[in-house]
């Protein structure tokens, strides 16, 4: 949110479906590849931005574009199972304990890098030219933010769908904010 760049969770979450799906076409571990997609996503998203070169909403946009064009044709390729289906639009009815588990695990990860690095991810955010003429490290921070980010969406996306996790992304800080 402080970023203004909102649809950077719907982009990760979509980049995890590319992966997911892309994964069901080859026989891969589905879960493995959506994270694998979505972490280098968020690096590509956190490290090869500019404002002077490429801006992250265009970087975001042809993320968003060729994670959902990909998805569409690897899964026109895949046998239209409800595995196939549930990368779309999730089923939070249907989740496993095992799949609860390792849900809450990532979600309690991404809490605790999160609770500790609160204020460095609010400067980078909020003033980065400011963060840094304070020494910090924007790119491995802004790095380490998008991966946080990413890991989230990887995790939810099998079970809620790339909408879904959009949506929780974003709609607890906007909630907060206004």
């Amino acid at each position: 949110m402080l970023k203004r760049v909102v649809f950077v969770g719907l982009t990760l979450a979509n980049l995890a479906t590319f992966g997911a799906a892309v994964a069901l076409v080859l026989g891969w571990p589905v879960h493995l590849s959506a994270l694998v997609m979505s972490l280098a996503g968020a690096a590509v998203l956190a490290l090869f931005t500019s404002p002077r070169l490429l801006p992250a909403e265009s970087l975001i946009g042809w993320g968003f574009a060729v994670a959902a064009g990909g998805t569409v044709i690897a899964l026109s390729r895949a046998s239209a199972d409800a595995d196939a289906m549930r990368l779309l639009y999730g089923n939070v009815l249907a989740i496993s304990r095992s799949e609860v588990v390792v849900l809450s695990l990532i979600a309690v990860a991404v809490l605790v890098v999160h609770v500790l690095f609160a204020r460095r991810f609010v400067l980078l955010v909020f003033d980065p030219e400011a963060a840094r003429a304070a020494g910090v490290r924007t790119r491995l921070w802004s790095l380490l933010l998008n991966l946080t980010i990413g890991a989230a969406a990887a995790a939810a996306v099998h079970e809620a769908g790339a909408l879904l996790t959009f949506a929780f992304l974003l709609l607890p800080p906007m909630a907060r904010c206004c």
